[in-house]
C-alpha cells in the first residue's frame, strides 16, 4: 500500500456510522494502493461525560504511522478531546480531515447547513405559502444547531415573514424534543384559540418525527393542517407515515472525499484547502405536501430484509454465548464460542485481540485503563491460523495493530473496543463492510462478547481463591482467634445476620500499646504473651456466640459484639495488672463504633471508623 489513512470514528448514529463505512470501502476497492484503518469506539449519545475507556480505542493506534488522518465525531466526544487527537497528527505534519465539526488545523468537511436548511424553508415558503413559522431546535451546543436556526431565520427575513410569525421550541436532537414542542403548540392553539403555524421546521428528522406523532394522536392531519419538515433523511423520515422531507447528506459520499481529500493533501502540487462542502439533496416527501409515490419502497422492503437477517444473526450470537456467562471459568472455552459467532456478523475475518495488560492483571484488571505495549490475539476466523493451549495464536507488538503477515494484506479493516466499565479488555478487527453495525447488532454481540470474557475471568478468579483458601486455617495460631482471612467468610456473615435481626451493633478496635518496644526491648516471648493475654480478656468480655473476636493485624483486634465491651475491657485490664506483675509495661486503647440497619455501613467502613478512634485516642495519650 502506497498510502495508510486513520478515521476515528465516535458516532452513535449507527446508520450514519454504516454509511460512512460504505463510503470509506468504495474508496479503498476502487484505489488498491490507499489502506483505511477505522478506529469506531461506537459512541454514546446524549453526555459529555463518556467514559474514558470508550475513548481508549483512539489511543490504539501510532499516529505517526500514519499519512494522515480524519476524524468523525458527535457532541458525546468533545471539542478538546477530538482537538487532541488532532494536534498529535498535526505536531508530525500530517493533514488532518475534520467531518462536520471544525477542528483548528485541519479541512473542516461537512453539509453546508446553512444552505440546506434555506432550500427546506424557502421551498415550503414558495412552494407551499407558509407564513406563519415554528422551529424546533436541535441541541444548544451544537454548531450543526445554531447554523440551521440561523438559516431558518434568515430565509424567513428574505421572504418578508416577521419575527412575530416565528415561534421557537426545543433544545436537543431526541424524538421528545419534537414531541414536546408539538405538545406546547398545540396547548397554545387550543387554550388561546390561535391558529396553529402553516409549517413545523425541525433542526432533525428524529425530532420531526415526534412533531408528527403528536399531531397524529391529537387529530391534527401532516400535512393538511400543518406541514413538518426535518434534516439528516435518517431512517425514521423514510419509514414515517407521512413521509418526511428532509436533507440526505450522504454521509458514504462524505466518507470518500474525506479519504480523496487526505490523499490530495499528500501530493507535491497540493493546495492551501481550510473548507470543502459535502453534497446534500434536499428531499421531498408527504409531510410537506410533495408526494415522490413509492420512491423508497424498494429500499426499505430491502433494508427491513437485512433487519430481520441481522435479528436472526444476533440472537444466533446469543444463543451460542449465553449458556457460558455466569457459569465457566475456562477462557479457552470461551474464545472457542467466540470464534463461532463470527460468520454471524457477516463481516469477514475477525481478529479478538487481548490487552497484555489485561492478562498481567487478570486477577484485578480494574487499574487496566489502557492498551499495553503487548496484545494477544486469542480468537480469529482464520481457518489457515493455529492457537496453542491457552487459545493463543500469536503475540505482537500493539504498534503493528495485527500481526504483520495479516495487517499488511489489507485495503480495509475496522477496530472496535472490547471494555468493560473502565476496563480495557482488547478489541476486535473486521476486515470487510457489513450491514450488520447499521442495526447495533454489532454493538450488541462485542457487548455480549465483553460480559463473557469477563464473567470467564470472575468465576475463574473466584475459583482459584478458593481452592487458595481451602487449606487455610482462619484460626489464628497465637490467640485462638478468628484471623484475618475469616473476616470475608465468617466475620461479615455474623455482621449483617445481626443488622438484618435488628441488633445493635458494637465494632471495635483494640491496639496494643508499644508493641513493637515491647518486642525488641522485652523480647518476642513478651510480645506474643501480651497478644495471648490481650485474647484472653477479649474472649471474657465478649461472652456470648452472637459476638466475635478477630486478630486483625499483628497487634491489633476487631470484635464484633451486641454490646459494649470498651468499659469492661478496661477495667478488667486493670484487675489483672493489680493481680499481675507485667515484665513489660502492658496497656490497651480501644476504638468503638455502633451499627444499626439502615444506617448503609458496611462491616468494613465500622472497623475503619473504630480503627480511626483509636488513632484519635491514641495521639492524645502521647500528648
Amino acid at each position: 500500500m502506497d498510502y495508510k489513512i486513520a478515521f476515528f470514528m465516535h458516532e452513535w448514529n449507527h446508520e450514519i456510522a454504516n454509511s460512512m463505512l460504505r463510503g470509506i470501502k468504495k474508496y479503498v476497492t476502487e484505489h488498491d494502493s490507499v489502506a483505511v484503518h477505522v478506529f469506531d469506539s461506537m459512541g454514546n449519545f446524549g453526555t459529555d461525560d463518556v467514559d474514558n475507556s470508550d475513548f481508549q480505542i483512539f489511543n490504539l493506534p501510532y499516529v505517526g504511522d500514519y499519512d494522515g488522518i480524519i476524524i468523525e465525531g458527535n457532541r458525546g466526544w468533545s471539542q478538546e478531546k477530538r482537538q487532541e487527537l488532532a494536534n498529535r497528527a498535526i505536531n508530525k505534519g500530517k493533514p488532518v480531515v475534520a467531518l462536520n465539526h471544525q477542528l483548528d488545523g485541519c479541512i473542516y468537511m461537512g453539509t453546508d447547513n446553512a444552505s440546506a436548511m434555506r432550500a427546506i424553508v424557502d421551498h415550503v415558503i414558495e412552494v407551499h405559502g407558509a407564513k406563519n413559522m415554528a422551529f424546533v431546535r436541535g441541541a444548544f451546543n451544537s454548531k450543526e444547531a445554531r447554523d440551521r436556526e440561523l438559516a431558518f431565520r434568515s430565509s424567513c427575513e428574505a421572504h418578508g415573514i416577521d419575527e412575530y410569525d416565528t415561534t421557537y421550541y426545543g433544545n436537543s436532537w431526541t424524538k421528545a424534543n419534537g414531541t414536546n414542542a408539538a405538545k406546547s403548540i398545540y396547548s397554545i392553539s387550543r387554550e388561546d384559540g390561535e391558529k396553529l403555524p402553516d409549517a413545523v421546521i425541525c433542526a432533525n428528522d428524529a425530532s420531526a418525527s415526534g412533531v408528527i406523532e403528536y399531531f397524529k394522536e391529537h387529530g391534527v392531519s401532516v400535512p393538511e393542517d400543518v406541514i413538518v419538515t426535518g434534516f439528516d433523511n435518517a431512517l425514521v423520515a423514510k419509514t414515517m407515515d407521512p413521509r418526511i422531507t428532509t436533507v440526505d447528506r450522504d454521509y458514504a459520499r462524505q466518507s470518500y472525499l474525506a479519504v480523496q481529500t487526505v490523499i490530495a493533501q499528500l501530493q507535491p502540487s497540493a493546495g492551501i484547502v481550510n473548507r470543502i462542502n459535502s453534497p446534500s439533496e434536499l428531499i421531498l416527501g408527504k409531510s410537506c405536501g410533495c408526494s415522490n409515490g413509492l420512491e423508497d419502497l424498494r429500499k426499505l422492503t430491502i433494508r427491513y430484509q437485512n433487519m430481520n437477517a441481522c435479528i436472526r444473526n444476533f440472537t444466533s450470537v446469543q444463543s451460542k454465548v449465553s449458556p457460558y456467562l455466569g457459569s465457566s471459568d475456562n477462557l479457552y472455552e470461551a474464545l472457542d464460542v467466540i470464534e463461532k459467532c463470527a460468520p454471524d456478523l457477516e463481516a469477514g475475518n475477525m481478529y479478538l485481540v487481548i490487552n497484555g495488560m489485561y492478562m498481567d492483571y487478570f486477577e484485578y484488571p480494574d487499574s487496566v485503563r489502557h492498551y499495553g505495549k503487548v496484545m494477544h490475539l486469542m480468537a480469529c476466523s482464520d481457518n489457515k491460523l493455529k492457537c496453542d493451549t491457552e487459545h493463543i495464536y500469536t503475540t505482537f507488538d500493539r504498534k503493528t495493530l495485527l500481526p504483520d503477515d495479516i495487517i499488511n494484506q489489507l485495503n480495509m479493516v475496522t477496530f472496535y473496543p472490547l471494555k468493560l466499565g473502565s476496563v480495557c479488555i482488547g478489541y476486535v478487527a473486521m476486515t470487510e463492510f457489513s450491514k450488520v453495525p447499521e442495526f447495533d447488532i454489532l454493538e450488541g454481540a462485542f457487548n455480549l462478547y465483553d460480559n463473557l470474557i469477563e464473567s470467564v475471568r470472575q468465576s475463574k478468579v473466584l475459583s482459584d481463591m478458593n481452592q487458595k483458601l481451602a487449606p487455610v486455617y482462619m484460626t489464628d495460631q497465637k490467640t485462638g482467634m478468628v484471623n484475618r482471612f475469616g473476616i470475608q467468610f465468617k466475620a461479615k456473615q455474623l455482621f449483617d445476620e445481626m443488622l438484618e435481626e435488628g441488633t445493635k451493633v458494637y465494632i471495635s478496635y483494640i491496639d496494643i500499646d508499644n508493641m513493637r518496644m515491647i518486642n525488641e526491648k522485652y523480647g518476642y516471648e513478651n510480645g506474643d504473651n501480651a497478644l495471648r493475654t490481650t485474647a484472653k480478656l477479649i474472649k471474657k468480655c465478649i461472652g456470648n456466640i452472637a459476638s466475635m473476636g478477630i486478630r486483625y493485624g499483628a497487634d491489633e483486634f476487631v470484635t464484633i459484639t451486641d454490646h459494649s465491651i470498651r468499659d469492661e475491657l478496661m477495667e478488667d485490664l486493670e484487675n489483672l495488672k493489680f493481680d499481675e506483675a507485667f515484665a513489660y509495661p502492658y496497656n490497651l486503647t480501644i476504638g468503638e463504633v455502633t451499627v444499626v440497619q439502615g444506617d448503609g455501613q458496611t462491616l468494613q467502613n465500622a472497623i475503619d471508623a473504630a480503627d480511626d478512634q483509636m488513632f484519635n485516642l491514641k495521639k492524645k495519650k502521647r500528648s
